[in-house]
């Protein structure tokens, strides 16, 4: 059981990784074309 719950817990932190990286990638596309 510990061990699902910690491979469910890393891919729910690589999501939210993924997430921030492309969102910070549109913050500065958008800090360029201003």
């Amino acid at each position: 059981m510990g061990f699902f719950e910690k491979l469910l817990g890393n891919k729910a932190a690589e999501e939210q990784k993924k997430k921030e990286a492309e969102e910070r990638r549109a913050r500065a596309n958008a800090a360029l074309r201003k």
